[in-house]
């Protein structure tokens, strides 16, 4: 037999190499050591939020909500198009600045506008000025600055999960350590679990909102 690859073997090599990076088993997983409480389990009113959507086989998205300081909450979208066509949104950066979707309704749109599966959304409660030097991040972030060195929260689709990697290993620590930017969302989702989130909220197309904390 000839040393080289035919094309179908070359198709089924490239096939298990993205199998390995993006495949996760179709379902949620929550660690060991992780306990589901009421759902309605809240924490302070200033909070972060890391979303992780998942479709089918791979996991598709990544997304930051900030709740806080005060009434103010911003919803940052990288890379993606979610009411990108409508001004009321104040999209400037992909951060939504107003009108910006709570989980339930981000929730709609990707399960039935997106098809996915399940989500998990990792949350950290905040104290003020944690929130406020978050919040000010993502603003200020989201303002065209030449600088290759500053953070930007525009992204090129595609690069979801490495932008919200780098807002969080430049703004995230003390709390929370982010050393790697991580291109899959499901590799960063199992590294969040280990940053001790006060809570991971669980959402399943046909399933009741389960939430657990350790």
């Amino acid at each position: 037999m000839s040393a080289a690859r035919s094309p179908r073997s070359l198709v089924v090599v490239l096939i298990s190499l993205l199998l390995a990076g993006g495949c996760h088993a179709g379902r949620p997983q929550v660690p060991e050591g992780w306990t589901a409480v009421p759902a309605a389990a809240a924490g302070r009113h200033e909070r972060l939020q890391v979303i992780i959507c998942y479709g089918r086989f791979f996991s598709n998205h990544s997304t930051v909500r900030l709740i806080g300081p005060g009434s103010e909450s911003l919803f940052w979208d990288p890379g993606g198009t979610y009411k990108a066509d409508d001004s009321r949104y104040g999209r400037r950066g992909d951060l939504l600045l107003a009108q910006t979707p709570d989980l339930d309704e981000w929730w709609t749109y990707r399960s039935e506008g997106c098809r996915e599966p399940f989500m998990k959304v990792f949350e950290w409660d905040l104290d003020p000025p944690e929130a406020g030097r978050l919040h000010e991040a993502l603003r200020t972030g989201s303002k065209f600055s030449e600088d290759p060195d500053d953070f930007h929260t525009a992204t090129a689709g595609g690069f979801c999960c490495i932008a919200v990697s780098e807002y969080l290993r430049r703004f995230g620590t003390p709390r929370i350590d982010v050393s790697s930017r991580y291109f899959w969302p499901h590799k960063l989702a199992q590294h969040l679990w280990s940053q001790s989130p006060d809570r991971v909220r669980v959402y399943e197309r046909g399933e009741a909102v389960k939430v657990y904390e350790p």
